[in-house]
């Protein structure tokens, strides 16, 4: 027998050598500037030298390294100063906050700075550089420099006239978190007022990229189930650009390749779904219950992950949320909440809505004996009504909040998707319509909504088609009226895919054509936005008649 001997043979380790990147570099010359620079006050900045393109970082930089680079830039002016790093965000400026653990590095620098401008803030005022002369720049006069911006144009972040080159080349890279933790430590005093949901949603929508994608196959009576395959896939990434192909109960594809309408379908649907599982409870607003089974299959992270996904990409939030659970989510046991209201169980509410009406000490005893109380792990022993009421905020609190918690933290963490949850802490305000209330549609709304594709003025055509649109004006006010079994709503479920107009807006602008055939229903690509009109109809009534019918019994997109 001949003895064969293996050798191993190593392979060499595969040096990685770290390409240098280059980013446009702005150095502020006050600390309360919190808006990006533009037009004439940008070119000064290049001018006087409080700016450079394409400065050279590396990867492999440490944050020291970062900063003695910063300051070899600028080592006539920030020559002793310290400072910070902000990132340019829909014409704001927000803090570079990075999660516990990661380091401001190369790295960091090159994933959350991707949009190529690096604003530089110091901490206390800077010298201004003139042509003969150094002299202070006070906050006072920089604000009123800055408060004549408007007037010059507006140049792109990446611009001072003329775009810079990228000797990166294809770069890509485009991290999960990108700068959205940016996003999320804006002050809060003082934003408010400047800042939009819409401002917020695109900053992140931005961020998506074209070049990794997320395929949905959805079968809509499990369209849960098809969501967490999708979730779980290896590949999946917040930020991809997401796909969506429906197929119907017969297994039959729809053939509809994702151009906005079926992500926008596919959202209302599976938050839909959330909203009436058991996971929630509540007749229209809704509040957590704690769901063992649901909990431990992580349906919670996947739920909140699902509303992140949906504000990131087509703008819509789940608006099911009742207030009292909005305010536990973002600010935990405060502002009243949550009340007694909020708990699930019909007997331990009844309890204790008696025991809040009751101010005789004498007749306390007999509610206090109900074992709910030690369940709560409460005293039961009241010495006065004070006491009384310290008790039943201890078990409302107990019932509608710490019972519940576990599901609460899964779910946040899965709303922090995107840094979603973070942005919510840092803006309560303007994400709660979204959260928590219903859009009035009105026919007003429909109006400036959509564009009608007329015929040429005098044509044949055109005279139906001014019948076919007059029907259909009627048909929106007697929607509003609650006269048809349709409203609003439907309609435009029909048309877009979406049962509100999403804070981001829609691709284009939503577009009414017309039938000129024997067509009788009205039909709708909810991919192209568009609604085609049958002007078969002589009359209101029968074009009443078909419309009704054809929107009713379209529970599907882009049938008719």
């Amino acid at each position: 027998m001949t003895n064969v001997v293996r050798t191993s043979v190593k392979k060499r380790r595969r040096t990685i050598v770290e390409k240098p990147f280059y980013r446009d570099i702005i150095l502020l010359q006050s600390s309360k500037i919190n808006s990006t620079l533009k037009g004439l006050q940008k070119s000064k900045a290049y001018e006087e030298g409080f700016a450079f393109s394409n400065a050279k970082f590396n990867s492999n930089w440490s944050y020291e390294e970062i900063v003695a680079s910063i300051k070899d830039l600028f080592q006539h002016i920030l020559d002793g100063q310290d400072f910070e790093l902000l990132v340019p965000m829909s014409g704001h400026l927000v803090r570079l906050n990075l999660p516990p653990g990661v380091e401001c590095d190369g790295r960091a620098i090159k994933s959350r700075f991707y949009q190529k401008v690096i604003y530089v803030r110091p901490f206390v005022p800077l010298l201004r550089m003139g042509n003969s002369e150094v002299t202070p720049t006070t906050d006072d006069e920089y604000n009123d420099n800055n408060n004549n911006l408007d007037e010059f144009q507006e140049y792109p972040e990446d611009m001072h006239g003329a775009p810079s080159p990228n000797p990166d080349g294809n770069e890509s890279i485009i991290a999960e978190n990108h700068n959205i933790e940016e996003i999320a430590a804006t002050s809060k005093e003082g934003c408010e007022s400047q800042i939009s949901l819409t401002i917020l949603l695109k900053g992140l929508n931005e961020q998506v990229t074209e070049e990794s994608v997320t395929s949905f196959n959805v079968y809509r009576n499990d369209i849960f189930t098809c969501c967490l395959r999708a979730l779980k896939r290896s590949s999946f990434s917040v930020f991809n650009k997401i796909s969506v192909k429906f197929s119907d109960i017969e297994g039959l594809s729809e053939g509809a390749v994702d151009a906005g309408g079926p992500t926008r379908e596919m959202f209302r649907l599976v938050l839909n779904f959330v909203k009436d599982s058991r996971m929630f409870f509540g007749l229209d607003k809704k509040y957590m219950r704690l769901d063992l089974d649901a909990m431990n299959k992580r349906h919670y992270y996947a739920a909140g992950q699902l509303i992140a996904l949906s504000f990131i990409h087509v703008g819509n939030g789940p608006k099911f949320f009742s207030e009292s659970f909005y305010s536990i989510l973002y600010d935990d046991i405060g502002n009243g909440f949550p009340n007694i209201d909020d708990i699930e169980d019909l007997h331990i509410r009844e309890t204790l809505h008696k025991l809040s009406r009751i101010t005789e000490l004498s007749t306390l005893q007999s509610i206090l004996e109900d074992p709910l109380f030690t369940v709560a792990g409460c005293d039961v022993i009241v010495k006065d009504i004070e006491h009384r009421n310290q008790l039943l905020e201890a078990v409302t609190n107990f019932y509608a909040y710490h019972k519940i918690r576990p599901a609460l933290e899964q779910f946040r963490e899965g709303l922090q998707s995107g840094m979603i949850f973070e942005l919510i802490k840092s803006h309560p305000t303007i994400f709660k319509e979204a959260m928590c209330c219903e859009e009035l549609l009105t026919v007003n709304l429909f109006d400036n909504l959509f564009t009608i594709n007329y015929s040429e003025i005098g044509s044949t055509k055109r005279s139906a088609e001014n019948r076919t649109i007059t029907f259909w004006r009627d048909f929106l006010l007697d929607c509003e009226d609650n006269v048809t079994d349709i409203t609003l709503k439907t309609i435009l479920i029909f048309v877009t895919g979406a049962e509100t107009v999403p804070p981001l807006g829609f691709n284009h602008q939503p577009i009414i054509s017309f039938l000129h055939d024997q067509s009788l229903y009205p039909k709708a690509n909810t991919c192209g936005l568009q609604l085609d009109l049958p002007t078969a109809h002589n009359t209101y009534e029968t074009f009443l008649h078909h419309v009704v019918f054809g929107i009713g019994n379209c529970n599907n997109f882009a049938f008719a």
